[in-house]
């Protein structure tokens, strides 16, 4: 996974292969070096540093509405469905059953404890909103947020900062 960004010019045909050479699918290597992978496809590498992965695609008419309920019930929240069903969840929205697929997710799932433990999977509360956007606003809502987002890292630390001699009365 890249964490830093590269200086300009960094990603060379060489060292996208470099990269691309981790995945067996296609798909994780979008997901994992998404920067790269959009360099490759800006350059038209994409067949020749993409052709020892696995493209894992469903025929065309494979999602009806049976099989993306069946799938839906496999996650949570729409967001965990979106992420990690795509196709499913995107073949929903276009016939309208998204909301009918998703109503098995029972009210008063994000409790207090579910929260905090989603919460555990992130650094930040940026990540957290992002990535479990529905578990984030139920944990503000209800006040939990500060809480359960407790053993984050802050992204700016205001009390060491230049700012915290400014009197703002």
């Amino acid at each position: 996974m890249i964490t830093s960004q590269k200086p300009y010019g960094y990603w060379t045909k060489e060292r996208c292969q470099e990269e691309s050479l981790k995945y067996i699918y296609k798909i994780d290597f979008i997901n994992n070096s998404g920067v790269v992978y959009n360099i490759v496809l800006k350059n038209n590498w994409i067949d020749e540093l993409c052709s020892h992965m696995i493209e894992i695609k469903k025929p065309k008419g494979y999602w009806t509405y049976e099989k993306c309920k069946e799938e839906s019930l496999k996650y949570t929240n729409k967001t965990d469905f979106f992420k990690n069903a795509n196709s499913a969840y995107n073949t929903s929205i276009k016939n309208n059953w998204l909301d009918e697929l998703c109503s098995q997710i029972p009210n008063g799932f994000w409790t207090k404890e579910k929260c905090q433990e989603e919460s555990k999977k992130y650094n930040t509360r940026s990540e957290f909103n992002i990535n479990s956007n529905v578990a984030y606003q139920k944990s503000r809502r209800k006040g939990w947020l500060n809480e359960i987002c407790s053993h984050m890292k802050p992204v700016h630390d205001f009390k060491n900062s230049s700012y915290s001699s400014i009197n703002f009365s």
